[in-house]
């Protein structure tokens, strides 16, 4: 029985003029060829053909921070309307939702999608402090009155800043032989306000979500160095839990027909 290929033989991953192989912790690649029906009146089992792909890349990168894999220490700021609750934090994750509006030809093979909308929301679960009677969040949350139902938030992990205004939601939660929690949801309610730069979670939450990759898996590679594959990141997840590294998923979109190439034996 012949050898299998082992992700060892991933030999490139490139974003823009960033290699980020040493980052990379998993990826897949879905062609995902859309198929029209040409079935006619006298055939009883459906006939198909090609009529659009929609390729789509999802990536798992380790975070970084200060030249070293990022960990639950290397979440240093979660201040939800002005009060910093970093000291109670217990786990923490960003989910940032890009729309993307069909924007192809009829000629185009390919998918073609242009930003329409974005959405970021950050989830925190707290630990309530034995001298709370009240909790902020809570009391804001349960408020009858409007303006207490958007904050500013704020918070930094792995040195990137998040920020902006978000719709509150938090709820309290305790059970037999557990520590209560209080669970804090934020909605990004308007534009964000960071982070700004060129870095990839920049472009995917303040910027235009346009990129481009190369993936070389060993056994076959989409686009080169030189000539990267235009894609638009349709979601980011990133997770902190503690005691663990920080990892953040992306989906990439292709947006041009990115034939596979074998790769260099």
């Amino acid at each position: 029985m012949p050898a299998s290929e082992t992700a060892l033989k991933i030999s490139a991953y490139q974003i823009g003029t960033n290699n980020l192989l040493g980052q990379l912790r998993g990826y897949s690649y879905d062609p995902a060829p859309v198929y029209a029906d040409d079935d006619p009146v006298n055939i009883a089992t459906p006939r198909r053909v090609l009529a659009k792909r929609q390729p789509v890349v999802r990536a798992t990168h380790i975070l970084q921070s200060g030249g070293a894999a990022a960990t639950n220490l290397s979440v240093t700021l979660f201040d939800v309307g002005g009060t910093s609750y970093l000291g109670s934090l217990r786990s923490l994750s960003v989910d940032v939702r890009n729309e993307a509006a069909e924007a192809s030809g009829l000629a185009d093979l390919v998918w073609f999608g242009q930003l329409v909308k974005s959405e970021t929301t950050i989830t925190g679960q707290l630990l309530v402090p034995d001298t709370t009677t009240l909790h902020a969040l809570l009391q804001r949350a349960y408020s009858s009155v409007a303006g207490d139902h958007l904050v500013a938030g704020a918070i930094t992990i792995a040195g990137e800043a998040i920020t902006g205004t978000f719709a509150l939601m938090a709820k309290a939660a305790g059970n037999a032989g557990q520590l209560q929690t209080v669970d804090v949801e934020l909605r990004s309610s308007g534009n964000l306000t960071g982070p700004t730069g060129t870095s990839l979670l920049a472009v995917a939450t303040t910027g235009t979500a346009a990129v481009d990759l190369h993936l070389d898996t060993g056994f076959g590679k989409l686009g080169t160095p030189a000539a990267r594959i235009p894609a638009i990141i349709t979601s980011v997840r990133i997770d902190a839990q503690d005691a663990q590294v920080i990892s953040a998923e992306y989906e990439f979109r292709l947006q041009a027909n990115e034939t596979l190439a074998a790769s260099a034996s």
